[in-house]
Order: C-alpha cells, then sequence, then structure tokens
C-alpha cells in the first residue's frame, strides 16, 4: 500500500491464525526504514496484548528489533488466532506500507544478499566520488568538483533512505536524523544542476534556461533554510524537494535538446 507524501497517523487491522500443531514464528516487516514511528499491538489468543515499537524518530536501541528495517518478530501458538493493529507515522515523507511475512531462513539469506548488493552500490559511489574529487585537484576542472559533490550527497541521501544513516550515524536520533533526507537532497540537486550547467556551458547556449538553473537554486537554499526555522515546513519539503529535482531534469534535458539544434553535436 502507498500512502504517497503525508503525515498522517495510518491504523491498519489485519489477523493471523496457525492451523498447525506447532509453534509458527516469523518476521513481519513494513513500512520504509525512515517511516517515523511504527507500532505494532497484538492481541493474542489469551486476550493479552503486546506492543512493538519501531522507526527513526526513537532512539535505536528502544526498538523492539534492531535492524534498520521496521520489522517484528511474531510467535504464534499452535491453533492460536492473533489480531494485530499496527500504527504509522511519517514526517511527511512517503509512506509505503509493504505487509510481508518472512520465515527465519529467508530473512538470513534476504539480509545477506542486501548487504552484497548495498556494499556494492555504495562502494562505487565512494570510488566515483573519489576518482572525481582527484581529478579536480589535478586538473582544476570544477566540473569534476561538481560531479564528486553530487555522488557524495546522492550517496548520502540513499543512505538515510536506506536506514543506515540512522542506524550508524545518529543512533540517537534527534533533529538531524529526521532532517538527513531532505537536507542531503537539497545540496545533490544544487550540485547536480551545477554540474550540468558548467559541463554543457548552459550560458552560452540560452541564457533563460541558465538563469532558470538559478532560479531553481535559490528555491533550493530557500527549502533549506526554511528547515532550520519553520518547524513545519518538513511536511511540505519533501514533494517539494522531488518537484525541484524533476525541473532540474527538465531543464538539463532541453539544454541538451537547444545545444544539439545549434550544433549538431
Amino acid at each position: 500500500m502507498d500512502f504517497g507524501f503525508t503525515n498522517r497517523n495510518i491504523w491498519i487491522r489485519f489477523g493471523l491464525k496457525n492451523d498447525s500443531v506447532e509453534e509458527q514464528n516469523y518476521f513481519f516487516e513494513t513500512a520504509r526504514p525512515i517511516t517515523d514511528v511504527a507500532e505494532l499491538y497484538i492481541i493474542k489468543g489469551d486476550k493479552s496484548v503486546a506492543k512493538y515499537i519501531s522507526g527513526d524518530a526513537i532512539p535505536f536501541n528502544q526498538r523492539s528489533y534492531k535492524v534498520r528495517k521496521t520489522i517484528f518478530k511474531i510467535n504464534i501458538a499452535p491453533h492460536e488466532l492473533q489480531q494485530f493493529y499496527l500504527r504509522v507515522k511519517s514526517d511527511g515523507e512517503q509512506l509505503s506500507m509493504p505487509m510481508i511475512l518472512h520465515s527465519s531462513e529467508n530473512i538470513l539469506e534476504e539480509s545477506s544478499f542486501e548487504q552484497f548488493i548495498f556494499g556494492f552500490f555504495y562502494g562505487i559511489v565512494f570510488i566515483a566520488a573519489i576518482l572525481y574529487l582527484f581529478f579536480f585537484f589535478a586538473m582544476r576542472d570544477k566540473t569534476f568538483f561538481f560531479y564528486s559533490m553530487y555522488m557524495v550527497f546522492i550517496g548520502l541521501l540513499q543512505f538515510s533512505i536506506d536506514g543506515y544513516f540512522y542506524k550508524f550515524i545518529t543512533p540517537q536520533s534527534g533533529w538531524f536524523s529526521l532532517h538527513a533526507v531532505i537536507i542531503f537532497a537539497c545540496f545533490a540537486n544544487f550540485f547536480l544542476g551545477r554540474y550540468a550547467q558548467v559541463y554543457l556551458k548552459v550560458k552560452e547556449y540560452n541564457r533563460l534556461i541558465n538563469n532558470t538553473f538559478y532560479f531553481i537554486y535559490g528555491l533550493d537554499l530557500f527549502l533549506f533554510i526554511s528547515l532550520l526555522f519553520v518547524p513545519n515546513a518538513l511536511q511540505y519539503s519533501y514533494p517539494i524537494a522531488n518537484g525541484l529535482g524533476l525541473i532540474l531534469l527538465l531543464l538539463i534535458i532541453a539544454s541538451q535538446f537547444i545545444i544539439f539544434i545549434r550544433t549538431k553535436k
């Protein structure tokens, strides 16, 4: 289920029944790693109620199951019916709600595969950032600097979305942890735009598009400053940052099209 950009509380009720003669153990995965709050209430067959919590708005060591994802452990006795009430809340980020039951073997296999994939991805991003920064110092071409910084901040953005920034850098949560995604998105947008603008030499071919780039940078800066001084700005910042990123991509495409028309290259 996808609820889009929202800061509302979402409640979901569902039930699970164990029809076998053996106890069943599962890992229930839901919500994205950057979801602020996720609470699972379990009403067991004997009418007792258990509560489990997750989310990046609480210190990492207070999570019921200490992994970067929103995961809860479920144990169901033979022939037992359990009722579940799930509450999730985001700070305005896109709220996506997968509901997946993993066996112990399955979650171990998936975890190992993800570690390989993410390690490979972040390794490439790190190497690219270092390599282009070296080119910048060697050749004194600011294009390399802009691209290197773009790789740094797009890597940090993905690092935050995947829940690793919260787990390893800001495990106590707090303001920076909750704003990390949008802060890194603002910087990534800026350096992407500057890289394309300088590399394509947009100023030489179309001053209107070139000035539009600067206008987008101004909006990007305004968005960043609003995070510092306007507490409620966060809930609106995610769709705005996504919109600015989309406009930058359209400007880059338009720039390439105009350059091709004028130079046939």
